[in-house]
């Protein structure tokens, strides 16, 4: 079995289909104590293919072509691609254990729209880790308000939103003082593996739908989603008006970047959320902050 993650669900998967020399190039170039820092796997045909291990890019002594990286994605797909089609047209295949495989090739469009990716080009298999104490500085900033207020969390792709996330639904959901958590786990990653015993998890719902259905049928004391955008706006404005407080995340790379992007300063000046949470990657570390916003609760 690979052992690069403690994710047994992920690792039983992928044993059963990466090449071996594919694994024996991992093994090679990712040290025994390096695999908890093990972030991405990424393969690219006629390329260079590297992994990411705490920030650091670094080649793999393997080689793939077209061919054979369209036959890897059929069997990440547990041979159909076509029942993927829908993730696919989003760029991902969601996997065991809350892992992603990110998707790239040409577009197959009608008009405007993407039906599919022909010629896969490139993979990106992001490992997910459960890290103990992520949102601990979230969690102590959140607390002392009274776990009434909504958090933003912000930062750019890679930068730890969703290992944060995972940490807090599992304090929240499942600590000493349980709350009610809706989880709008658009894409399988926050809650696959069980943790948060409190949590009720809408699995690959539309977020602005997950949100929605959450308020109106699951009584949460807290709603948890990921990654919402310009398109959510609404929703979140009327979790705010329920009184519910939300836990969001969404990319930008500090909160005057987001305050420039369609929708974002209504995020940040709407009242939904009473603190912001920023975090700012330094190689391998973290940097988490916190500050209060003006919040209507």
């Amino acid at each position: 079995m690979v052992t690069f993650s403690k994710n047994i669900a992920l690792c039983a998967f992928l044993s059963k289909i990466l090449p071996q020399e594919l694994l024996a190039a991992l093994k090679q170039t990712v040290g025994a104590g390096e695999a908890p820092m093990l972030e991405e796997i990424r393969l690219r045909a006629g390329r260079v293919c590297s992994v990411t291990v705490a920030g650091e890019n670094r080649p793999l002594a393997f080689r793939i072509d077209g061919k054979d990286l369209s036959e890897l994605l059929a069997l990440f797909c547990r041979g159909s691609v076509y029942a993927y089609r829908d993730t696919l047209r989003e760029g991902y295949v969601p996997l065991p254990g809350g892992a992603r495989l990110g998707v790239a090739g040409r577009a197959v469009t009608e008009g405007t729209t993407l039906c599919a990716v022909g010629e896969v080009s490139s993979l990106c298999l992001r490992m997910p880790h459960r890290v103990r104490g992520a949102a601990s500085t979230a969690i102590r900033a959140w607390e002392a308000l009274g776990r009434r207020c909504g958090m933003l969390v912000c930062a750019p792709p890679g930068a730890g939103k969703t290992t944060l996330l995972r940490d807090f639904i599992a304090y929240v959901a499942g600590g000493e003082r349980p709350m009610r958590a809706a989880v709008v786990d658009s894409r399988g990653e926050l809650c696959p593996d069980g943790e948060g015993a409190y949590a009720d998890v809408l699995f690959g719902y539309p977020r602005a739908q997950g949100m929605e259905i959450a308020l109106r049928t699951l009584s949460p004391e807290v709603i948890v989603c990921d990654e919402i955008g310009a398109g959510e706006v609404g929703s979140v404005l009327r979790v705010c008006r329920s009184g519910v407080p939300l836990i969001a995340s969404v990319h930008a790379l500090s909160s005057a970047e987001l305050a420039h992007r369609p929708g974002g300063q209504t995020l940040l000046s709407c009242g939904a959320f009473g603190l912001l949470c920023t975090i700012e990657r330094r190689g391998g570390e973290r940097l988490v902050r916190t500050e209060a916003l003006p919040c209507c609760v």
